[in-house]
């Protein structure tokens, strides 16, 4: 008996780790030559890896972060398991990854990123919901104060954004009814100038306030738990953090390109990721 076994066992990210593992290792052999796949260092993943080297010791394993890692990335600590070869698509990841991940020059290579492209996308004038919602009642109860405290009407109607996987969560939608309803109390304080919305309120655990700084959006960033959510100009410092409140936090871009490079080549996968 070993107390440290059974909490290993009981949880279910090892035994879906076996079961994605004993799935793929029939199709690993002597003459693979390299394992590529975006990694955010799940256990699964670094499973594949690990076994992968057992059976052909020779194997390049290679990890793409394609999603720009959240404010305090603890998950990406290299570790047993962890790819020979990581791909960020910044400096401040690079950044962070040397200094406080445990990871070394020789591991990590920079490239633009395949997921975020140059093409344009508009990002500013929505709320936008996270995957998991923690707490509703801190999201009210900030985005009232934001309101609250919007005198010079710098705000105007926002459109509440829900995750894409998220279309049919009774939550979810729930919660979208209330901001919407606060937004209608607070109808009197709002611009009416749609265009001064040059910015957006993105909530909870969730990177895309990165990409909207990318592509010159200004950002305020809700967070229920600050300690794993909220981005630090430490780990990250192209990003100048302002706190407007416990739960509340504006965000500003100092270098354009040192958080994500998009991409504009749909070439550089088969040119640079697998070399």
């Amino acid at each position: 008996f070993s107390l440290k076994k059974l909490f290993h066992k009981i949880s279910s990210s090892p035994e879906f780790s076996n079961i994605v593992c004993n799935k793929l290792k029939k199709y690993i052999t002597s003459d693979t030559k390299t394992i590529i796949m975006p990694y955010e260092c799940q256990p699964f993943q670094n499973k594949i890896f690990k076994t992968s080297k057992k059976i052909n010791s020779k194997i390049k394993t290679i990890g793409y972060v394609h999603a720009f890692p959240v404010g305090l990335p603890t998950n990406y600590i290299f570790r047993d398991g962890s790819p020979e070869k990581l791909i960020l698509n910044g400096d401040d990841q690079y950044y962070c990854f040397i200094n406080y991940l445990n990871w070394t020059n020789n591991q990590l290579k920079i490239l633009p990123s395949t997921r975020f492209s140059k093409n344009f996308e508009n990002m500013s004038g929505y709320i936008y919901l996270p995957l998991f919602l923690n707490s509703t009642d801190i999201i009210i109860e900030s985005l009232q104060k934001l309101l609250t405290n919007n005198k010079e009407k710098s705000i105007s109607n926002l459109i509440v954004k829900n995750h894409p996987l998220k279309e049919n969560s009774k939550k979810h939608l729930k919660i979208i009814k209330k901001i919407n309803d606060l937004f209608s109390r607070h109808k009197s304080s709002l611009s009416k100038e749609n265009s001064i919305n040059n910015f957006s309120i993105f909530i909870g655990s969730t990177s895309s306030p990165i990409e909207a700084l990318e592509r010159g959006v200004e950002v305020i960033h809700i967070c229920d738990d600050p300690v794993f959510q909220r981005y630090s100009s430490v780990l990250w410092p192209s990003i100048k953090v302002k706190k407007i409140d416990d739960n509340i936090y504006e965000y500003q871009l100092l270098k354009k390109g040192n958080l994500i490079q998009l991409g504009d080549s749909s070439k550089v996968f088969k040119e640079d990721y697998i070399n």
